[in-house]
């Protein structure tokens, strides 16, 4: 598969499940993988922690002497493909958050319990087509309770608010996760240049520190563990000097449309439409949004009473 995938889709880039190397390297090194001397944790880091390769490379060789495995070749070998599992190297690379093949398997187990082996073609189809029934639906539902309810807030704060506007409620939920901590963290001001900070943030008392910069110009923010590349929300730390320079609302740039709940009309056309003798109409992705709730409405109420 991964000769296929470099040869078919170059620029994509290959990553390997964590849980499957997890699962192998405690059936090839169980000698040490539950023993007194934390492999097992020491592994994890490695696979998650260091957000520089030299930090990465050393902790790896580290590893490797304290327990002795310098010279074992199933490590060796996942050494060799170590920018297709370890965190580090994937930083870069929007992967959406996600470290498993958790998507594929969910719809494989979605697929089984529709379908069996002993259809023939006909019935395959017809079944699949109430799989496709069924999962539409419960989009539907969730779009309806999505435009009518509410998320949660920990706290009456305006980029929460702001936040619960715009993103769907499951992002929200990952981004108020994500807020709702940065009171546990320390932002200390490393330099400044013209309008652009330098800060080095922290948990309290601990020793680990992430660099973020801050353009207050523009307001852009980038943190050094980079999980906005990777998955498309801002992490604490990044939150954490906004909230010190008090921005009370996400920056605009740092919204992804895929997260939103315009998404789907945003996806067909673009939101500005222009006429022919250049005046600029209501767009037509606005109107799609506002017809398609309107029908999901209507759907998701019918639906019930056929």
């Amino acid at each position: 598969m991964a000769n296929a995938i470099e040869k078919v889709f170059s620029e994509t880039k290959h990553r390997l499940f964590v849980w499957h190397i997890y699962q192998n390297a405690a059936k090839k090194l169980s000698h040490v993988f539950h023993g007194p001397g934390q492999f097992a944790t020491d592994f994890g880091n490695c696979v998650y922690d260091h957000e520089e390769e030299e930090d990465w490379l050393l902790a790896w060789s580290n590893m490797l002497e304290k327990h002795s495995l310098t010279e074992n070749k199933w490590l060796k070998n996942v050494f060799d493909v170590r920018e297709k599992w370890a965190m580090v190297y994937g930083r870069h690379t929007f992967i959406a958050d996600m470290v498993s093949t958790q998507r594929s398997e969910s719809m494989n187990n979605i697929l089984k319990r529709y379908l069996k082996s002993s259809y023939d073609l006909l019935s395959f189809f017809e079944h699949y087509k109430r799989v496709l029934g069924d999962r539409r639906y419960k989009e539907l539902t969730a779009d309806f309770k999505m435009m009518h309810t509410l998320s949660v807030l920990s706290a009456s704060v305006e980029i929460l608010q702001h936040a619960e506007e715009v993103y769907t409620p499951e992002v929200f939920s990952l981004f108020q996760k994500q807020y709702t901590v940065i009171g546990d963290y320390v932002a200390k001001k490393a330099s400044k240049s013209e309008m652009v900070y330098e800060y080095t943030v922290s948990y309290r008392g601990g020793p680990k520190e992430h660099l973020v910069n801050y353009d207050a110009i523009n307001q852009a923010v980038e943190c050094s563990c980079m999980k906005y590349s990777f998955a498309g929300i801002l992490c604490r730390y990044a939150l954490k000097v906004l909230d010190k320079k008090d921005v009370r609302r996400i920056p605009s740039n740092y919204i992804l449309t895929r997260w939103t709940k315009e998404a789907k009309s945003r996806s067909i056309y673009s939101y500005r439409t222009e006429t022919t003798n250049g005046s600029v109409t209501q767009s037509i992705g606005k109107r799609y949004s506002h017809l398609c709730r309107n029908f999901r409405e209507i759907a998701s109420v019918a639906v019930e009473h056929v």
